[in-house]
């Protein structure tokens, strides 16, 4: 049709595109946003001459109307007192500020939803800080009960050695012992960065909640 090869050359030197998805529509590409667009003929129903009892059938009436998808909504264009040909470039225009409308919302949008997760983010991370105030408390009873159990092996370590054996079996025992009373102490490493161990690790918290 002339009308349509009149569209497709508007379109393609406004710099847009269009491509036939099937016999129902097309995608009509405007500023990177797509519409759906469809050319038909429209049609009345008449009485079917050619059946006794009644039957109707669609006559089409050589008027022309194009129908754009926008969003949800659908946007139509018919034939009228100002024919679809002297219409097509008013057609594009609309299109064209409604693509930019769509980018600008489109846009809006992901700027809210950002800002909306980022808020997210950071009640978490608030979370997680309340909960290490209560874990804290939990590591603080492990921690005096594996000092105990320390002192417990001290004592009890001191208790063999003072038993005066001397003999390469017990000897190495004992060794092998001070080597497990070493590891268990709980301040073997200092006891500032024992202290630090109560810190809450914000930073790694952050990463993992993608805040950095």
């Amino acid at each position: 049709m002339r009308l349509i090869e009149t569209f497709i050359c508007l379109i393609e030197k406004r710099g847009h595109s269009i491509k036939t998805r099937d016999h129902k529509f097309s995608i009509l590409t405007i500023y990177g946003e797509n519409f759906e667009i469809k050319f038909r003929e429209k049609c009345v129903r008449r009485d079917d001459p050619d059946y006794t009892w009644s039957s109707t059938t669609l006559v089409p009436t050589g008027k022309l109307s194009i129908r754009v998808k926008v969003k949800f909504n659908d946007k139509h264009w018919n034939d009228g007192y100002t024919l679809l040909d002297e219409q097509l470039a008013k057609i594009v225009a609309y299109l064209e500020l409604k693509a930019q409308e769509i980018k600008i919302e489109d846009e809006e949008r992901r700027r809210r939803n950002e800002e909306l997760e980022y808020e997210r983010k950071l009640e978490s991370l608030e979370l997680y800080r309340i909960q290490w105030e209560e874990d804290k408390k939990t590591k603080l009873l492990q921690d005096v009960e594996k000092w105990d159990n320390w002192m417990k092996l001290n004592n009890y370590i001191t208790y063999v050695k003072n038993l005066g054996i001397d003999n390469p079996k017990v000897n190495n025992w004992l060794n092998w012992v001070n080597t497990v009373i070493k590891a268990k102490n709980p301040f073997r490493t200092g006891l500032l960065p024992y202290v630090d161990s109560y810190d809450f690790d914000e930073e790694k918290v952050k990463g993992e909640l993608g805040l950095l």
